[in-house]
């Protein structure tokens, strides 16, 4: 379990929201710490999408920062993005993230890995068991997977630390409580 600061999160809202899902993820990791392997990979699925939608919170609210806020843009957010946030409706993940990608936000020197991000996305779109728009593999056993898991945690805990580093508000806005990461911190720098 680590620690990661909140203070630049724009709504108080979806601050306790994360909060709220980081709590959830405790509950599954303290079974998942505890079960036989069989039944860890049955978690897979339920960690991996809560952390992929945590991911989807804080890049919505990013942009919702964008929407409303007058003079609390980070200004490492180009002008024609925050242009394009203004004049368009971003509400589809797949398309949050290809501007995202667009104009590299996140710092990745490697472009490859909004294609992993991507790939997380359509695992947490599987939480329609129906799996309608044919992801592949066809098996949820087969899809999250040990391996989706700890992407899903790399990815959430590289946003969430990137996002206090590169976009904090000012002390004043810092009112929502620590993020609790209930996983073992990776550290890794996935650029």
């Amino acid at each position: 379990m680590f620690t990661v600061k909140s203070g630049f999160i724009w709504n108080f809202s979806h601050g306790d929201n994360i909060i709220y899902n980081l709590e959830v993820l405790a509950v599954l990791y303290d079974t998942f710490n505890s079960s036989s392997s069989s039944d860890q990979r049955r978690l897979c699925k339920p960690i991996t999408i809560i952390l992929v939608s945590i991911v989807e919170s804080v890049i919505y609210d990013l942009f919702l920062r964008i929407k409303e806020s007058k003079s609390g843009i980070p200004s490492s957010i180009p002008k024609e993005m925050i242009d394009d946030i203004l004049t368009k409706n971003y509400n589809d993940f797949s398309k949050v993230l290809d501007l995202c990608d667009k104009y590299n936000i996140f710092e990745f020197k490697n472009k490859k890995v909004y294609e992993s991000i991507h790939k997380l996305r359509k695992l947490r779109n599987r939480i329609h068991i129906q799996n309608e728009k044919n992801y592949s593999p066809k098996k949820e056993y087969s899809a999250f997977t040990l391996e989706s898991k700890k992407l899903a945690e790399i990815v959430c805990e590289y946003f969430l630390k990137f996002c206090y580093k590169k976009f904090q508000r000012s002390e004043e806005y810092h009112y929502v409580n620590y993020f609790q990461c209930p996983w073992d911190e990776k550290k890794v720098i996935i650029s």
